[in-house]
């Protein structure tokens, strides 16, 4: 490891600055975010993420080895120690910036993908949350859109997907879509670039099970509690529901994961 700093006091400017990136307005005013585990920084390192530093914890020099060898074992083959900045961070200040209860003496910082406001146009599938709230639903939703195929994903005043919660949850997939955060004022900019016929998830659509769906669309999944909100509802060419018994309805992860799981099976089968 060529280029190493140690850090053992809390005014030191760069562990300032890493510790207003835990919150969603320090991370966008900053430019950055944080990185924890082996697993999360070795999918980054795998993605290609563009680290500006790993963060070790002065005792925990063997966790770098681990992350190492995990983002080999995922294809990405380099030279890291002699790409990355590495600090040697004290424990107490360590154990302060990780979000987690049993942090695992690894983190990194990277910086905010750079996103225009409204592309000119998303091919494709695309996954938009309207207004979900819990980083929890959001990370997982963001698993299931790689797993079934959309490769791009718009937030309108939704959980930050850089959130520490958000990260954990959604296993790496952070790094491989194209993740975009917008207002709710912009829904009809967003709608009109798309090009795209936009289904909305909601109790009284449109059977699934009759659903065949374009090769290119934008799924909608509404808030937690609240549902679809009335600019993205009056937007919407079609809705659609899952068919249930004995419940009302289902968390948003979940129905939002199956809904993209059915549009992918379709499409294998070649039932479009």
């Amino acid at each position: 490891m060529k280029r190493m700093i140690s850090i053992t006091r809390p005014d030191h400017v760069r562990y300032k600055q890493w510790m207003k990136a835990q919150t969603a307005h320090g991370r966008h005013k900053s430019g950055l975010y944080l990185i924890e585990s082996r697993k999360l920084v070795a999918e980054a390192l795998a993605a290609g993420v563009e680290l500006q530093n790993v963060i070790l914890r002065e005792d925990a020099w063997e966790t770098w080895e681990e992350t190492k060898s995990l983002a080999a074992a995922r294809g990405r083959l380099q030279n890291w120690e002699e790409d990355l900045p590495f600090v040697s961070l004290a424990a107490n200040l360590f154990d302060r910036l990780a979000s987690s209860q049993t942090p695992d003496g690894i983190l990194a910082v990277a910086t905010l993908p750079a996103r225009d406001p409204v592309p000119r146009r998303l091919k494709g599938r695309v996954l938009i949350l309207d207004h979900l709230q819990d980083p929890g639903n959001v990370g997982t939703l963001l698993r299931s859109a790689e797993a079934f195929g959309f490769k791009s994903v718009l937030g309108f005043e939704s959980a930050d997907f850089y959130a520490p919660k958000t990260l954990r949850s959604a296993m790496g997939s952070t790094f491989r879509l194209d993740l975009y955060a917008a207002h709710q004022a912009s829904v009809d900019a967003w709608h009109e670039a798309m090009g795209l016929f936009w289904w909305g998830a909601d109790l009284k659509g449109f059977d699934v099970r009759r659903v065949t769906w374009p090769e290119e669309f934008a799924l909608v999944i509404g808030n937690e509690g609240r549902g679809l909100s009335p600019a993205v509802i009056a937007r919407l060419h079609e809705t659609v529901t899952i068919p249930m018994q004995k419940v009302e309805s289902l968390n948003a992860a979940v129905s939002g994961s199956l809904l993209m799981g059915l549009a992918a099976l379709e499409r294998h089968s070649g039932n479009r």
